[in-house]
């Protein structure tokens, strides 16, 4: 069976998947706790008990209800009779089967109703009897609110006294304070007649000018003060009468995760209730750099009650409605940037700069050269800025002692040193002070700590992966709405399961901020043939076999027009959907958010009801026994629950899916459950396809030189090791362990020039990513350049000169004229840049016409997909170059063959290769080719020549030649087909023409017996095509004067043109292996060619799907620079045969008969 499920990962709250209102009367309440009846009429509420909470006074009240409430509140509830009637709708429309009910053995779970405030009275009703009227539940809040603020006032005295500060701070405010703004004594003589306080740290007047205000500033240094000051003072303080202005001890918190996007307005009125609500003032956002914003509030506590209660149960807000965590705001230690000293800021400093790494004065940290690091300010090995400086510590426990003092004492924190970055060290850094162990030993704890903590969350991921890949393993397919991700590159790290692929659509952002809306997606088993197609942002579809399955979330209703619309339209694509594909004989099966609950009436359910009855179509999700019955609940809520996601079928269906289950699972985070269905395995084919990210260059600028010396040098200490390895190839005793270490070498060395590659490249894009302007160098605009920069270095002198000649109208007028040189020349370089695609095609025509006309092409080229199964074009190629022709050649022949390999089967040769041969044959080779299955480009090759590589090339191929080897997967090529003419169908199998690619190294190769062979063979001087100093336009020219030659003499010319349908791919191997020991052809160079097509394999690709491989057995490599010669020496004997005829033109003394192109032929 097939599993699939329909999935809805959502892990917030959405508005828009609910009909019902965010706050409910009594009546709606009730409704909702008796919404298990609503659907299936069988089932019974269990009792539940109700729990209030009083939030004044804290008192808990508790109130049963019977099975006799129970029954009335079901009975009374429209919504269990209205779901009642739809199910009963539903059942005698669609005529399959009786009324359901839920499973008796596992009944649904009861659900939590919360009371409003008539529950409350009687509830108090019930334990003190009240008369009508009366007011004592009023009285007694009062009274618990007042006995509140009096215990509050005792717990803070007893705080104050507990934690003392240095200072206790006031602000007196008066309008005879102005009478004593002069002489202190006068000042401090009223204040001990009026409070008694005699030595007062500081009694300073405080002016602002802009409001014409006079107040002082008034700071004591002990508690007993402290109350004098909040004490009684007389009417005639200062002359007039003061107003004392206590303000609150330095205890200031951190709020944390507050969505950067809210804005902190002093005036609103919710953050007014917030400060009276926690005892806050001055909230703030914090930012980094004054610029930033961060996702945390700074804010001052009036107390130090609230101060410990909010770093321990944090606080709600109304903008977020969620709790936040609150952190003690530490001020920390920070260094002069120029000295390293802690004692004052970089403004500040007066001192001589130092190198914050050594210490000295000498130079700077940029040029520092020391091996050991030395603190400024303690003297312990480790740069100033560190850490592990303890005097940086003991300065922030300074900083933050009152702060320290109420955390620990309160047992917020173990310790003074839990404020710190580095918890961990700091023991180890003491011992490293006193000189007890070294820093190596610092750095093996820290290593050792840093693995253990890794280990942990590797374990913990593990354990989520664990969990993650049961869950999703369990299903074939599992179909997804509102996946709320925006880039397709991260879709793979999405899930942790290595058998399974992820197809989706984007989802669309609306707004700049925020995360984006909608987005679609199929998990689903990688050895399912599939074809998937996403309509919009919430209609998509997958196609396996004989079986459609749409996806779909549908708009909500909110009752606007606009809404209504939207739903038609989708109802509308829906349909049209579903009606393509049932004409093309699939079946079809609905999955998703229907947004809508059937039980309740609005125009989306209405019209969702008459899609599924006009089209035979059925709910089938409603026919099975469920354990719950909804499949959409508000988080953080039992009451907003409801059933809004289905499966639809058509009623001819009903039999085909089976086991229809809503699934509740605690590990599901999402507010939507999930709906698992299982169809017959025979709807769905399984083919042996398989799914590969596309093989891709990676693409450097080959043709600059400093990249290909970078890359060069970057390569050479790798190709030393593997050089290192050759050593084991002359110590292997049987072939097939050679045979397996020439694989893992020739592995090796791939890997190393494909790393080395990408390495570069990231180090250049780090480059480009940080690239800044040198002081006196070129700007960093592309259109700025060497010229434009000369006419700009002029312009500058000229308008010194104009400005130094007290602005002379002669300088003037050259000044003017220079600026309008440089203008004129920004404005090309502008245009020049816009053009920029055309200018480099432009100049590619100037310098190589040959790659003129390639762009061209490419530009021209077609990509019209190909409607064709991967597995039908891979069984045609494996028919075509596996079906062989009926000739095998001459006995003799034969005979020979057989003898040969007999001979030479299990023969070590000593076949040596030249060395600068094999770096011509590499020097040659051409840039831009296509890449094989390994992903080694040509240009990898090229420009990590050297004698290393030489000889590691050497002595790989003279092993493969002289022991008969060949490397697992080495003669593995990918047939790319295309289509030759865009104006016949795409479906036509024989108007594909099949494009080989092959590993560069198998190239090499080739190319390395194709310079063996031509040493001991060479061709027909008839054949023009594939040889040096040849091309199509010498048989051109020969054909041409032929033609002429018998216009000339008065005598008709008969030819014959003949094309060799697929003459490549026909050539009988076994002939052909005859040819070459005919031609005499060195034994060892034809065993290797041999064995390197025994060896032969391709594999199918299209569109980003690659078919399993298959071996050849008939014809040349496609696009294998051996190949055409193989087919020269295959045909050759056609052209002794036309000229033992002694038939065609004469010229002269020379007889032309006929003249081949490769495989083009004319007689």
């Amino acid at each position: 069976m097939i599993k699939i499920s329909a999935e809805l990962k959502r892990k917030n709250n959405s508005n828009e998947n609910t009909q019902e209102p965010e706050t409910k009367s009594k009546k709606q309440k009730e409704e909702s706790y008796a919404l298990s009846k609503t659907i299936f009429p069988s089932f019974k509420e269990p009792e539940q008990t109700e729990t209030v909470s009083k939030i004044p006074t804290k008192r808990k009240y508790t109130r049963s209800l019977t099975p006799k409430q129970n029954k009335k509140q079901n009975e009374a509830s429209p919504n269990s009779q209205r779901r009642q009637e739809l199910i009963k709708e539903l059942t005698n429309k669609n005529n399959l089967m009786n009324t359901p009910t839920i499973g008796t053995e596992n009944p649904v779970p009861q659900r939590l109703v919360m009371t409003n405030e008539s529950c409350l009275t009687e509830s108090t009703q019930m334990n003190e009897p009240q008369k009508p009227g009366n007011n004592s539940t009023k009285n007694l809040r009062q009274i618990s609110h007042t006995s509140n603020e009096d215990d509050a006032v005792v717990i803070e005295h007893e705080l104050e006294l507990k934690y003392r500060r240095k200072k206790y701070s006031a602000n007196i405010y008066g309008d005879g304070i102005k009478y004593f703004t002069i002489n202190i004594h006068e000042r401090l003589r009223e204040l001990k007649r009026c409070v008694g306080i005699e030595n007062p740290l500081l009694i300073q007047p405080q002016f602002d000018d802009q409001n014409n205000q006079i107040w002082l500033k008034l700071e004591v240094n002990n508690y007993d003060d402290y109350l004098k000051l909040k004490s009684s003072w007389p009417c005639d303080s200062f002359k007039t009468g003061v107003k004392v202005e206590i303000l609150p001890p330095p205890l200031v918190i951190n709020i944390l995760q507050v969505d950067k996007n809210i804005q902190i307005d002093p005036s609103s009125e919710s953050l007014n209730e917030l400060k009276k609500r926690y005892g806050l003032f001055n909230i703030e956002r914090v930012f980094i750099g004054n610029e930033k914003p961060t996702n945390k509030l700074r804010a001052s506590v009036t107390s130090i009650q609230e101060y410990i209660n909010l770093i321990k149960n944090g606080l709600y807000m109304n903008e977020t409605s969620k709790k936040h965590h609150v952190s003690p705001n530490i001020v920390y230690a920070k260094i002069c940037g120029c000295c390293g000293s802690l004692q004052h800021k970089e403004k500040e400093c007066n001192s001589f700069k130092r190198c914050l790494r050594c210490g000295l004065t000498s130079h700077n940290s940029e040029n520092c050269i020391s091996e050991k690091p030395t603190c400024v300010n303690c003297g312990a090995m480790h740069h100033t800025n560190s850490d592990f400086c303890e005097k940086a510590a003991e300065k922030t426990f300074q900083m933050n002692e009152y702060t320290l003092e109420i955390l620990t004492g309160e047992r917020v924190i173990p310790d003074n040193r839990s404020i710190l970055r580095k918890k961990s060290i700091d023991n180890q850094v003491n011992l490293i002070h006193h000189g007890r162990i070294g820093p190596e030993t610092l750095s093996d704890n820290l290593l050792n700590n840093k693995i253990e903590d890794l280990v942990k969350r590797v374990n913990l991921v593990e354990q989520t992966v664990s969990n993650h890949q049961i869950e999703i393993d369990e299903h074939d397919i599992i179909c997804l709405q509102e996946t709320w991700l925006e880039d397709m590159s991260k879709k793979d790290n999405l899930i942790y399961v290595d058998n399974k692929i992820i197809v989706m659509n984007k989802a669309r952002r609306i707004a700049k901020k925020g995360r984006a809306s909608g987005g679609m997606a199929f998990i689903l088993d990688k050895r399912l043939k599939y074809t998937s197609k996403f309509y919009s942002e919430r209609i998509g579809t997958l196609t396996l076999g004989n079986l459609t399955i749409v996806n779909v979330h549908l708009h909500h209703y909110d009752g606007s027009e606009t809404a209504k619309f939207n739903f038609d339209i989708q109802l509308s694509q829906i349909q049209e959907i579903v009606e393509q594909h049932r004409q093309n004989k699939r079946q079809v099966v609905i999955v998703g958010d229907m947004n809508t609950d059937l039980a309740k009436d609005c125009y989306n359910t209405t019209k969702l009801k008459s899609y599924v009855f006009d089209n035979k179509m059925l709910l089938r999700d409603i026919y099975d026994p469920q354990l719950v019955d909804f499949t959409f609940k508000r988080k953080n809520s039992s009451l907003i629950k409801s059933w809004i996601d289905h499966i639809i079928c058509y009623e001819k269906d009903y039999e085909t899916i089976k086991s229809v289950k809503i699934l509740t699972d605690i590990k599901n985070q999402s507010d939507h459950n999930c709906i698992s269905f299982e169809l017959s395995q025979k709807l769905i084919s399984k083919e042996s396809i398989l799914k590969k990210n596309a093989v891709k260059n990676v693409t450097l600028n080959w043709t600059n030189k400093q990249i290909r010396h970078i890359y060069n040098n970057k390569i050479q200490p790798e190709l030393e090791k593997i050089e290192k390895q050759l050593s084991q190839l002359n110590l292997t005793e049987t072939r097939n362990n050679l045979k397996n270490n020439i694989t893992k070498i020739i592995n090796e060395l791939s890997s190393t020039l494909i790393n080395a590659a990408q390495s570069l490249k990231n180090e250049l894009n780090y480059l480009r990513e940080k690239k800044q302007k040198p002081i006196g160098g070129l700007k960093f605009k592309r259109w700025w350049d060497q010229n434009i920069q000369d006419i700009h270095n002029d312009l500058i002198d000229a308008y010194i000169e104009y400005r130094d000649s007290n602005f002379d109208k002669s300088k003037k007028y050259i000044f003017t004229e220079k600026k309008r040189l440089f203008r004129l020349q920004k404005r090309f370089n502008i245009q020049l840049l816009k053009n920029k695609h055309l200018n480099k095609i432009n100049e590619l025509f100037k310098l190589d016409k040959s790659k003129f006309w390639k762009r061209i092409k490419q530009a021209q080229q077609n990509n019209i997909k190909i409607d064709i199964d991967l597995e039908k074009i891979r069984i045609h190629y494996d028919e075509l170059f596996n079906k062989n022709n009926a000739a095998n050649g001459d006995p003799e022949g034969k005979i020979k063959l057989e003898t040969f390999n007999r001979s030479y089967e299990n023969h070590k040769f000593s076949y040596h290769l030249d060395a600068s041969s094999i770096q011509d044959t590499i020097n040659s080779l051409k840039n831009g080719k296509s890449i094989g299955i390994h992903g080694v480009s040509n240009e990898m090759l090229k420009y990590s020549v050297s004698t290393r590589l030489i000889n590691i090339i050497k002595t790989l191929f003279e092993n493969m030649i002289n022991h008969q080897v060949m490397p697992y997967l080495f003669n593995l090529s990918i047939i790319k087909p295309l289509i030759k003419d865009p104006k016949k169908s795409s479906d036509d199998i024989s108007n594909l023409r099949p494009v080989a690619v092959s590993d560069s190294l198998a190239n090499l190769f080739e190319a390395i017996l194709l310079k063996e062979v031509s040493k001991y063979h060479r061709d027909h001087e008839l054949q023009f095509g594939f040889k040096a100093k040849s091309s199509c336009a010498h048989a051109i020219f020969t054909l041409q004067q032929t033609i002429k030659n018998s216009m000339y003499l008065g005598k008709w010319a008969y030819i014959t043109a003949i094309d060799a349908s697929k003459a490549f791919d026909k050539i009988d191997r076994n002939i052909l292996w005859q040819k070459l020991i005919t031609a005499q052809i060195h034994p060892a160079i034809i065993r290797s060619i041999i064995n390197y097509y025994n060896e032969s394999l391709m594999m199918v690709t299209n569109d980003n799907e690659y078919s399993v491989p298959f071996k050849t057995s008939i014809g040349v490599r496609q696009g294998g620079v051996l190949s055409p010669k193989l087919f020269s020496i295959y045909i050759e004997d056609l052209i002794i045969k036309v000229e033992e005829l002694k038939a065609g033109i004469k010229i002269g003394d020379q007889t032309v008969s006929i003249i081949l192109y490769a495989d083009d032929i004319v007689v």
